[in-house]
């Protein structure tokens, strides 16, 4: 009975990544609500390079479709417009004060 809770205890110190499929101890692993254990399937480095690797996809994504989009093209201009405006009205501040 003491082999079998021991092998029972030594097997939930360990945990398997789903992605590089290697055993690692679960501080090695981030915790996770969703997840049965509470932990996250993917290792530490594994979830790394998994978020490392969708980010860059959205920034690219989301730069290519912001200069797409008509909408941000117009909001971008106003923006200029505005701070140009702010500039020249600073610029014709200091001018009359001196």
């Amino acid at each position: 009975m003491n082999t079998f809770l021991y092998i029972c205890i030594k097997n939930i110190h360990m945990k398997k990544c789903v992605k590089c499929t290697k055993e690692f101890d679960l501080s090695n692993f981030y915790s996770s609500i969703r997840m049965k254990d509470k932990l996250d399937s993917y290792c530490k480095a594994c979830r790394y390079e998994h978020t490392k690797s969708r980010l860059k996809i959205t920034r690219a994504q989301r730069k290519e479709k912001m200069l797409n989009s008509p909408e941000y093209r117009a909001k971008e201009l106003l923006l200029k417009r505005l701070s140009f405006e702010r500039t020249i009205r600073q610029v014709m501040l200091t001018r009359t004060k001196k």
